[in-house]
């Protein structure tokens, strides 16, 4: 899941830069120029210039601008798609009995893989899938195999562009539920909306508000894909403002789908540490007394919050204490203190996760 964060941030990244570029370009055309005594840089932008004429100019803004929009969405999409199959892939290794996954991929699994069975000649997947496999998955599945194997790529299917209702349709189908209520409390999606709707309460705003960018991203994919004139381009200022909206939105995305992840690593992974005896270093050391188990540097430390829009703090232990003396690992009956890379609080519980042990 952290891969498909990174990517979509890289590429995110990458357009801007290139419409950052497309500015730079346009100032570049738009400068003055000593026509009657030239220097040799000036002599090539006044033979552009000459070039680029307005027709061809405003050709290719609208080129541009067809490109940015065709490609966030791309980027976006396979974003979307790689959240939910990394999500269905990971709870596929932590739990290990196929009828104890979430109700709603039991229950959705059979009739999306038949439908995937349906589209398995797409190039999108070729290679990665086929029809022998697509079976097999299922019948280990149904079987209840030890080692079952879900068709993950089954769930990134969706009937329309991604717009937030599809979004909502397609995280539920893998039990993520209200994702789009999720979102909007998430902390660092809750900051981006303070700063852009200030004065106003979260509650007050209208989800047509909220998701404007994602749902006319959608729509403008379409008019451009089916070649439909626009008058309405976006500038390049405009262009920047829908990057950032989804460079937010999939950060509170990841931290949703992890939270929710969490959950199953806890059952089936974690070890429970308990409440701390103190919490030190303005947050940043836990005291825990008697610990039921050994535990080292780099294992996983997760802090169970009482906030419900933040469920869960987690992050690999820096460093350990045994009475005033470092080490690298501590074992049963042992009082312990633990630096860890969050905020931690008195009234949080905490668990923690073997770094030896899958992780996303």
């Amino acid at each position: 899941m952290k891969a498909s964060l990174l990517i979509f941030k890289s590429e995110l990244d990458d357009l801007q830069h290139y419409i950052q570029e497309l500015e730079l370009e346009s100032k570049l055309l738009s400068s003055y120029i000593n026509e009657t005594a030239p220097m040799i840089h000036e002599l090539i932008l006044l033979q552009l210039q000459d070039h680029m004429s307005f027709s061809t100019i405003i050709k290719r803004r609208v080129f541009n601008y067809n490109c940015i929009i065709v490609t966030l969405y791309g980027y976006f999409e396979q974003f979307i798609e790689s959240m939910l199959k990394a999500y269905v892939n990971y709870l596929n290794k932590i739990v290990p009995k196929y009828m104890e996954l979430p109700s709603r991929i039991t229950k959705h699994q059979i009739e999306l893989s038949f439908r995937l069975l349906s589209r398995i000649d797409q190039t999108r997947y070729r290679g990665a899938i086929t029809p022998e496999l697509l079976i097999s998955n299922l019948y280990s599945c149904l079987t209840n195999s030890d080692k079952y194997q879900v068709n993950a790529e089954a769930f990134t299917h969706h009937r329309a562009n991604f717009r937030i209702d599809t979004i909502q349709e397609s995280f539920s189908r893998v039990g993520i539920s209200n994702i789009s209520e999720k979102i909007k409390m998430n902390a660092k999606f809750s900051k981006y909306l303070i700063d852009e709707f200030p004065g106003r309460k979260i509650a007050s705003i209208r989800s047509k508000e909220i998701f404007f960018y994602l749902n006319d991203l959608a729509e403008r994919r379409n008019d451009v894909a089916h070649g439909t004139p626009s008058e309405d381009i976006l500038n390049n200022k405009y262009l920047s403002e829908y990057i950032n909206f989804f460079s937010i939105f999939g950060l509170a995305l990841y931290d949703i789908v992890r939270n929710e992840a969490i959950q199953f690593e806890l059952i089936y992974q974690g070890i429970e540490l308990g409440s701390p005896i103190c919490v030190l270093e303005k947050g940043e050391v836990v005291c825990i007394a008697s610990i039921n188990s050994k535990i080292r540097i780099g294992d996983l430390l997760i802090a169970k919050t009482k906030d419900i829009n933040n469920p869960y703090l987690i992050g690999e232990i820096l460093e350990l204490q045994i009475q005033n003396n470092r080490v690298l690992e501590a074992g049963p009956g042992c009082d312990v203190g633990i630096q860890v890379p969050f905020r931690a609080k008195k009234n949080h519980s905490f668990f923690v996760i073997p770094k030896h042990i899958v992780k996303d």
